[in-house]
């Protein structure tokens, strides 16, 4: 998960290895994911969404 929370998003493509590195680290250390099913990780997302400051969607 180190190298994850290190790389770099900054286009599509990595944006696509990003979600993908993301994938293999679930499947190789689930233990370490408190969101580990679709819905989980949905309803999770959806409260942080809910929290953060500053963003603006018009």
């Amino acid at each position: 998960m180190n190298d994850i929370l290190k790389y770099q998003v900054s286009d599509r493509q990595t944006f696509v290895k990003f979600l993908s590195l993301l994938r293999q680290d679930l499947l190789e250390n689930p233990e370490n994911w408190e969101n580990k099913t679709i819905p989980d990780f949905l309803e999770a997302l959806s409260s942080y969404a809910e929290d953060i400051q500053g963003i603006t969607i018009t």
